[in-house]
């Protein structure tokens, strides 16, 4: 498998992994005590997630702003809710 398609698939399986882990912890306060997160604070929940998994295989970790600039500028959230 190429270096490029390797990252792809990492990229594809940490965002999986995290949509479904921020939906888990979204359904059981939304089930149990009635509380929900608006939909742009959940995207931005999984974005973080991924992010600090994917930038903590890399030396440097950048900030909150290049995150979200970063998911931003790729269309994250909109491929997420299948708008893209």
């Amino acid at each position: 498998m190429s270096r490029a398609r390797a990252s792809k698939v990492l990229v594809f399986s940490c965002s999986l992994a995290a949509t479904v882990y921020s939906f888990w912890r979204e359904r059981n306060p939304r089930v149990f005590q009635g509380k929900s997160t608006e939909q742009s604070q959940l995207l931005l929940r999984i974005s973080n997630e991924v992010w600090d998994f994917l930038s903590s295989r890399r030396k440097m970790k950048p900030s909150l702003e290049e995150n979200r600039n970063f998911f931003v500028v790729n269309g994250f959230c909109q491929k997420i809710l299948g708008q893209a």
